[in-house]
């Protein structure tokens, strides 16, 4: 499999990283619905403390992509 990590400096007021693989994806309602995942939920804990946000795309047989937002400064 491939992992194409981005990260984007365009404004002074945040920074985006984006992590994209090529994987066998999962069905992100299922992972939100059920315990013992906490992985996902405490990134998007921990994002949300620094004031950012995470989303999560995900399509089964055809990968995921985590874009952490954050504010700087």
């Amino acid at each position: 499999g491939h992992v194409k990590i981005e990260v984007d400096f365009r404004t002074a007021k945040s920074v985006t990283i984006s992590v994209r693989d090529d994987g066998c994806g999962f069905d992100i309602q299922s992972v939100n619905s059920s315990e013992g995942h906490y992985g996902l939920s405490g990134m998007q804990r921990r994002i949300a403390e620094l004031g950012g946000k995470l989303d999560i795309k995900s399509v089964i047989g055809r990968g995921t992509e985590l874009v952490f937002t954050i504010p700087v400064g």
